[in-house]
């Protein structure tokens, strides 16, 4: 059956104290990729249980090019950006965005493609020392309280790294006495473990490419290790030796590929790239190990975001559309247009994410579908860098600013008054029309829509039909 509401359509188109010593890194801070525990999720919201979220903006910077994550360690909020000439790794105060220190990477990484250029991966901070990797492949080790370079040395010329396309953007790995990065080089030097201490060569292993994926310590059986992914491999090594312990080839297809590694339980773990999402377990017995696909999924693709998992269901992005699936069989649950994104984090069991508008969002993680529950507009565009959280605060940057929000009790979004005696919306369009309504950039979010549809008009789930104009009425 064909529907349109005229009401719906007419509706939709009208309408980030300077101290002489750093502070330790604690519990609450936000020190390497994925967050303390390198899967998207945190702990620690002071705000009750099933009580509303709100938020509110405690500061707000220019800041200049750049793609790179925020670290987070005590006071200080870690990223790397480009001012037109060089590149940067900057020092900020956490709490009121002010430069502490900065360290000066070298040339400005070029825009290429599309891209708007800068530093691509993200600081990582571990025991008083923060080491990151520069797009041109520059990998360096600095400290914490004032920013003093330890050591440094250029990948692709000490290591023969192979750079991506767009640089360099694989987050380094610290793993005890470890730096662990995947290189991508030559002559069994894709994958590589350095010596924190003096970035001397300590093992290397594997000559497949490595495009834009970062690893994550895991667990399997009961012992740690490394899981890197590769464009044609997942490999699992013993951080301290670089003993390969499994490698399996994932059968995605992808040149430069850009997921990280997701544990789901059970020895269980997924991977996502462009074309698809796919669940593998890791088997160890009598006869050694192996790894086997327990599922494949088209619902998870098309996105940079890391997908975070929550009371069995992954939530992550089928290119902007916010997706839910299940964890178990990989089918989805539900798909939503709003609030569109490109990386989330998961807090005290809420969904997180700056929205392709530049509002940072809450949202529920529901089987129910698409709940937010706060929405603040912070910068002028979204961006493909994740938020961080440390100490109740949410960190989110663009190419142009830094800002840190506060996440406190609060109303939440308030539905707009006409809403309140209206059904739910019937399809996924009119749940889009609602989002405009009580948006403050409207323009932005239809333009959005339309330039995301394949054709015109829309046709929904075989249920609905949309006719959608946008012009002069």
């Amino acid at each position: 059956m064909n529907r349109i509401s005229n009401r719906t359509f007419l509706s939709a188109m009208l309408v980030v104290l300077a101290l002489s010593v750093a502070p330790p890194s604690g519990a609450g801070d936000w020190p390497r990729w994925l967050g303390p525990t390198q899967d998207g999720r945190a702990v620690g919201l002071a705000v009750p249980a099933g009580e509303p979220v709100a938020f509110r903006l405690a500061w707000k910077r220019k800041l200049g090019i750049g793609y790179t994550g925020i670290a987070v360690a005590g006071s200080r909020a870690l990223t790397m950006y480009g001012d037109g000439k060089r590149d940067w790794l900057v020092a900020l105060d956490a709490r009121t965005g002010d430069e502490i220190w900065r360290y000066e990477i070298g040339e400005g990484y070029p825009s290429l493609g599309g891209s708007e250029g800068g530093p691509a991966s993200m600081p990582v901070v571990d025991d008083g020392l923060v080491f990151a990797l520069a797009a041109g492949g520059d990998l360096f080790a600095v400290s914490l309280a004032e920013g003093k370079p330890l050591w440094r040395q250029n990948v692709v010329q000490t290591l023969g790294a192979r750079k991506p396309s767009f640089g360099f953007s694989t987050v380094p790995l610290v793993v005890g006495p470890v730096v662990f990065i995947q290189a991508g080089g030559d002559a069994g030097r894709a994958l590589v473990g350095l010596d924190r201490r003096t970035g001397k060569l300590l093992w290397s292993l594997g000559e497949d490419r490595v495009g834009y994926q970062s690893p994550i310590v895991a667990e399997f059986a009961g012992r740690e290790m490394i899981l890197a992914v590769t464009d044609r491999n997942v490999v699992a090594l013993e951080p301290r030796t670089g003993e390969r312990i499994w490698e399996h080839a994932h059968g995605i297809e992808s040149d430069e590929g850009s997921g990280t590694p997701v544990m789901l339980g059970g020895d269980r773990f997924l991977l996502t790239s462009n074309v698809g999402s796919k669940a593998f377990q890791a088997v160890h017995d009598a006869a050694g190990w192996r790894v086997a696909e327990v599922w494949n999924s088209s619902d998870l693709k098309r996105s940079f975001a890391t997908p975070v998992l929550q009371d069995g269901r992954l939530y992550g992005f089928d290119a902007d559309f916010l997706t839910a699936v299940s964890a178990e069989t990989g089918k989805k649950i539900w798909k939503s247009r709003p609030p569109g994104g490109r990386g989330l984090i998961l807090i005290d069991g809420r969904l997180f994410l700056l929205a392709n508008d530049g509002a940072m969002v809450a949202a529920a993680a529901s089987p129910e579908g698409y709940e937010e529950q706060a929405r603040l507009p912070v910068t002028d565009s979204g961006t493909y860098t994740y938020p961080s959280f440390a100490d109740g605060r949410i960190f989110v940057r663009n190419t142009t600013e830094i800002a840190a929000v506060e996440i406190v009790s609060g109303s939440g979004k308030a539905a707009p008054a006409a809403a309140l005696d209206r059904p739910a919306p019937a399809n996924a369009f009119e749940r889009f029309v609602r989002e405009v309504e009580t948006s403050s950039s409207k323009g932005l979010l239809i333009d959005e829509f339309m330039r995301q549809q394949p054709a015109f008009p829309i046709v929904e789930d075989d249920r609905f039909v949309h006719f959608v104009y946008r012009g002069r009425a």
